[in-house]
C-alpha cells in the first residue's frame, strides 16, 4: 500500500557510509544497526529525502531495476526505518 507521505532522517541520528555498509544509530543512545546490500542502498537514496516513489525511483536507478519491481519492498524497510526512529514520515 503506496502512502503520499515524505521521509526524511531523523534529527538526532548518526551515520557512516563505509565500503557498501552503513553504520546507523539514534544519539546518543545507540546502539548502531548496521545495514548492508539493499538495505544500506535505501538508506542512501533515502538521505536527500522524498516520497516513496521518489526514493523507490532512485533505489532502482541506482540497482539497475525497474521502480515496479521494487518498490513496496522499498516501502516496508522505510516503514522499519521509522518504527526504528532514524527516519521520519510526513504527510505531504
Amino acid at each position: 500500500m503506496r502512502s503520499s507521505a515524505a521521509y526524511g532522517i531523523a534529527a538526532n541520528v548518526g551515520y557512516v557510509d563505509d565500503a557498501g555498509r552503513a553504520y546507523v544509530a539514534l544519539l546518543p543512545e545507540g546502539p548502531p544497526m548496521v545495514l548492508t546490500d539493499s538495505a544500506a542502498m535505501i538508506w542512501a537514496e533515502a538521505l536527500p529525502g522524498g516520497t516513496v516513489s521518489a526514493i523507490a525511483g532512485r533505489v532502482a536507478e541506482a540497482a539497475g531495476v525497474p521502480v515496479g519491481d521494487i518498490i513496496e519492498d522499498v516501502e516496508t524497510f522505510l516503514d522499519e526505518l521509522v518504527t526504528h526512529g532514524v527516519l521520519v514520515r510526513s504527510d505531504v
